[in-house]
C-alpha cells in the first residue's frame, strides 16, 4: 500500500525530471542540430569542442563569481534583517510582509524592472544619483564589462535575500530564551551573545541555505538572461546562459546538452564535498 501511494509521485518525478535529464545526457553525446529530427552519435567530440574553447572557463569563472557574490550577500543581509524583524517593534508585522515580498514576486517582470532603473540616461537610479549629485555622468551598469555582473548581482540578491530572512526567523522563534537571560547575568553584551548564541543555534539552517542557494543561483538563467543576455562580450555569461546559447542560438544542441551535463557533474560534486565536510543535516540533530 506505501508503494502505491508513492507511485503517482514517482511517475511525475520520473516524467519531468528524470527522463529530460536522461535524454540531456544522451544528446550531448550527439551531434543535433535544432533543425534535426533526430542526431547521430558522436562521442564526446561535443564535450572535447568545449574544452578546446576559452567559452567553458569564461563561464565556470563567472558562475562561481555570480554564486559567491549572491549568495555571501544574501546571506549577511538576510542574516542581519532577521536579527532585526526578530526584535519587538510596532507595525513588526508589516515590515515583515514588505521585507519577504520581493520573494514572491513574479522573477521575469522583477528582471525586467532592474533593467529599465540600469539604464543609463533614464533609468531611475542613474537619474536618482545624479540629481543627488553623487555622480556627475550617468553610470553604464550594464555596458561595462567590470559592472555588469556586480548590477545584475545586486538584483538577484534584492529578489532572494527574504528567502534566507525567513529561514533565519523561523529558526530565532525557537531558540530558547533562557540562554540570554544566564548570558547576561553572566555579564554578556549583545555581540558575545551573537556569536556564542545565535550564531551557532542557526549555523545547522545556514548551512542548509548556503547549499540550496548556491545551487540555486548557480543555474539562474532568467535574471541574467533578460537583463544581460550575457554581456558585454561575454562579461556575465554563466553556464546556464553558454547552454542556452549553444543549443537556441547556435543551434547546436548537441553541445548545449554537453554544457547541462557539464553544469549537473561540477554542482553534484560541490554539493557531495559540502554534505561531507559541514554535515548541515547533523547540525539541525542537535
Amino acid at each position: 500500500m506505501g508503494y502505491a501511494y508513492l507511485a503517482p509521485g514517482l511517475i511525475i518525478l520520473a516524467i519531468f525530471s528524470l527522463w529530460p535529464v536522461m535524454d540531456t545526457i544522451v544528446i550531448s553525446f550527439q551531434r543535433y542540430r535544432l533543425n534535426e529530427l533526430k542526431g547521430s552519435w558522436i562521442g564526446l567530440k561535443n564535450y572535447a569542442q568545449l574544452f578546446r574553447t576559452d567559452d567553458l572557463l569564461n563561464a565556470t569563472k563567472n558562475g562561481f563569481i555570480w554564486m559567491f557574490l549572491t549568495v555571501s550577500l544574501q546571506i549577511v543581509l538576510g542574516v542581519t534583517f532577521a536579527l532585526i524583524l526578530n526584535t519587538k517593534f510596532f507595525g513588526r508585522g508589516v515590515v515583515r510582509a514588505i521585507v519577504v515580498l520581493p520573494f514572491f514576486l513574479p522573477g521575469m517582470s522583477m528582471a525586467l524592472t532592474w533593467r529599465w532603473m540600469y539604464y543609463d540616461f533614464n533609468g531611475i537610479i542613474n537619474y536618482t544619483l545624479t540629481r543627488m549629485h553623487i555622480i556627475q555622468e550617468p553610470i553604464l551598469w550594464l555596458s561595462s564589462t567590470r559592472l555588469a555582473l556586480v548590477a545584475v548581482a545586486i538584483q538577484a540578491v534584492w529578489h532572494y535575500t527574504p528567502f534566507v530572512v525567513i529561514n533565519c526567523l523561523a529558526r530565532l522563534a525557537i531558540i530558547n530564551k533562557n540562554l540570554y537571560e544566564c548570558a547576561k547575568l553572566d555579564g554578556a553584551g549583545s555581540f558575545r551573545m551573537f556569536f556564542s548564541i545565535t550564531l551557532p543555534q542557526l549555523r545547522g539552517v545556514l548551512l542548509i541555505v548556503v547549499l540550496l542557494r548556491g545551487i540555486w543561483m548557480f543555474n539562474k538563467f532568467a535574471e541574467i538572461h533578460m537583463i544581460t543576455g550575457g554581456g558585454p562580450a561575454g562579461a556575465t555569461t554563466t553556464l546556464p546562459i553558454l547552454a542556452h546559447d549553444l543549443a537556441f542560438g547556435a543551434f547546436r544542441i548537441g553541445e548545449g546538452s554537453a554544457v547541462n551535463v557539464f553544469i549537473f557533474l561540477l554542482l553534484l560534486i560541490i554539493a557531495v564535498l559540502y554534505l561531507y565536510l559541514f554535515k548541515p543535516a547533523r547540525e539541525l540533530e542537535v
